[in-house]
């Protein structure tokens, strides 16, 4: 079997013991039009962040409407009213989902993105059938959109972007297995140090994790930018495989 169609089939597996917030957007990352919004404006957001489709909300996020794709959008001159004529219904799904049973509300329903709520019906994040597929086959890119960099240095340690996902981190030094054990509270290799810290770190600041030791590189405000990693135990890095 090649290696290629080995991480597939590891990561089905493993798609439905991970946790849907580690594969949605976030709500504070989510583009949504306004009903107020008008031509120029959607135009200018389509432009800036590409999406195949965008929530609508009438006043903010937490007031959302339905969900609009580009294609609908392409065969129309209209806004404001119009999103609401052409718009799709919103489909909400609680947190506790596998990413199973959201692909079977896809396959129900034809809506092919829906909003993650916690216990109190309070908007998390969106998911699209886009996301699922990339937690599947690994990143799919959007044109002009940055990956996630893991940059090995000289000395062997490692320049991380804090925002890459965590289980994306694991897989990549081989150690998939270890999203499992408990039930996270982050989503990002930034997250899951801040878990551990129980704080906001300062640049300088290191954490020690099973063989791993991460030094924040950067912050940008009280957000962790960037994590110099070090091994130290051998780890089987899958790149170097």
């Amino acid at each position: 079997i090649e290696e290629a169609e080995q991480e597939i089939i590891e990561r089905v597996f493993h798609l439905g013991d991970r946790n849907i917030t580690s594969i949605m957007t976030h709500r504070n990352d989510i583009v949504w039009f306004s009903l107020k919004d008008d031509e120029k404006t959607i135009r200018e957001k389509i432009i800036d962040q590409p999406h195949s489709v965008y929530p609508v909300c009438d006043n903010d996020i937490d007031d959302i409407k339905g969900v609009v794709s580009v294609k609908s959008l392409i065969t129309k001159d209209k806004t404001a009213t119009f999103l609401l004529d052409i718009m799709q219904a919103a489909l909400f799904v609680p947190e506790n989902n596998t990413a199973y049973q959201v692909l079977e509300r896809f396959k129900e329903t034809k809506i092919h993105c829906c909003f993650v709520v916690d216990e109190y019906g309070s908007l998390l994040g969106m998911i699209t059938l886009n996301d699922i597929m990339e937690a599947i086959v690994g990143d799919i890119p959007e044109p002009d959109e940055e990956d996630y960099e893991i940059i090995k240095r000289e000395d062997g340690s490692y320049f991380i972007d804090g925002q890459i996902p965590f289980y994306d981190f694991l897989i990549s030094f081989n150690k998939a297995e270890w999203i499992n054990e408990e039930e996270q509270d982050f989503d990002t290799l930034a997250g899951f140090i801040l878990h551990q810290l129980e704080r906001i770190p300062q640049t300088g600041d290191k954490l020690e994790w099973r063989g791993f030791v991460f030094e924040i590189a950067d912050m940008d405000g009280h957000r962790i930018d960037k994590v110099l990693v070090t091994i130290t135990e051998p780890v089987k890095k899958e790149e170097e495989e």
